[in-house]
């Protein structure tokens, strides 16, 4: 895992040829990640997600494994070992640069739902105890430090919690907080908004587009980050 270092750095310099740009589009449930990032997938220059072989996840498992367990057995086994949602987006924080720092001459931007920064913000937030304890705080710290040299910039959405509340209670698709009270959907929107923006503070490398998706019209919206992505497609990045 350690020669990851030199594939980050040298992206992060920005000498590898035809270096990838990458975006992530984060934000608490409700505020529309998901709707803008199909929307903006519809151009040419924008690429959805990065495909990632089964085979490439393996490693990162059995890294991850051997990294929790001593945790999980000093806890005796307290609070449960993590779920395999929870595995899956430690494998996959770790997986991807591999993936993405490879050279791309598309020229395309790969924009990133559910990416790093919502799985890092899940973990931190909502993980088992095992996640508080000195191994993960290096894990996360570490896999903070590679995005950071990963991310050319987050499209971070947000609204006040009166409309995510409302979004999150009339969607079709199932939340686990759609039939909760406004007092704990607020508090669940709280935490994710804290964890994001320690992580957005502590990445320092992309360039971050803040929008309140309660004041601009999607369209509006999507213009905006349009305008962008198209500077990172034609090289101007951060």
């Amino acid at each position: 895992m350690e020669a990851l270092d030199t594939i980050y750095a040298t992206a992060r310099a920005g000498t590898t040829p035809h270096r990838r740009r990458v975006v992530e589009v984060v934000g608490p449930a409700g505020c529309g990640k998901t709707t803008l990032a199909r929307a903006l997938c519809r151009r040419p220059e924008i690429a959805l997600g990065v495909e990632l072989p089964r085979v490439d996840h393996l490693p990162h498992l059995l890294h991850h494994t051997l990294l929790m367990l001593p945790a999980y057995l000093r806890a005796r086994g307290e609070g449960g070992w993590l779920t395999w949602k929870e595995m899956r987006s430690m494998t996959y924080c770790r997986a991807w640069p591999r993936r993405l720092a490879r050279p791309d001459r598309s020229g395309r931007v790969t924009l990133l739902d559910h990416g790093p920064v919502f799985r890092l913000a899940r973990l931190r937030a909502f993980g088992p105890p095992i996640t508080r304890g000195a191994a993960f705080d290096r894990w996360w710290e570490r896999s903070i430090g590679l995005w950071g040299g990963l991310l050319d910039a987050v499209i971070a959405l947000d609204a006040p919690d009166d409309v995510l509340v409302e979004r999150i209670r009339t969607r079709q698709d199932r939340h686990r907080m759609k039939d909760q009270s406004d007092e704990r959907t607020e508090q669940f929107l709280g935490r994710y908004r804290k964890t994001y923006q320690e992580i957005l503070a502590k990445l320092r490398g992309p360039r971050v587009l803040r929008v309140d998706t309660a004041r601009e019209r999607p369209d509006e919206i999507a213009a905006r980050a349009c305008e962008e992505l198209s500077l990172l497609a034609d090289g101007d990045g951060r």
